[in-house]
């Protein structure tokens, strides 16, 4: 009996364990592009645009947008919004627009957070 209930309680942490983890990976989302090479960080969702930052992309800091796989996609600098490439609904821009303005310290520091690390060489 106290094996049962053992085994009871390992199953139910195991299953605890379990659903944390999805929560937390809900928005790391980091998936393969055209090489396994290049990695997407989902930094959020928005209607059903994915809004992505690619790590090790080139400056000024910014963001991606796709809609539907390549169906729409633009880019927008993460300090000024100014779109840099691409075409979005207006209806959508909009939307992302505000959430982006909204959340511009987080696209700056998830932008930051995804830069390499330099290490300087030691003499």
């Amino acid at each position: 009996m106290a094996n049962k209930s053992q085994e009871e309680l390992q199953e139910s942490q195991l299953k605890e364990c379990v659903e944390d983890l999805l929560r937390r990976l809900q928005f790391a989302d980091l998936q393969a592009q055209t090489s396994p090479d290049k990695l997407v960080l989902l930094v959020a969702r928005v209607k059903n645009a994915r809004i992505e930052i690619y790590p090790n992309d080139h400056n000024p800091p910014h963001f991606h947008v796709k809609v539907n796989g390549e169906e729409y996609c633009a880019s927008y600098r993460i300090d000024t919004l100014e779109r840099l490439a691409g075409y979005l609904p207006a209806y959508l821009e909009r939307e992302v627009l505000k959430w982006a303005q909204e959340n511009q310290v987080l696209l700056m520091r998830k932008w930051t957070s995804s830069r390499p690390t330099i290490v300087a060489a030691r003499s």
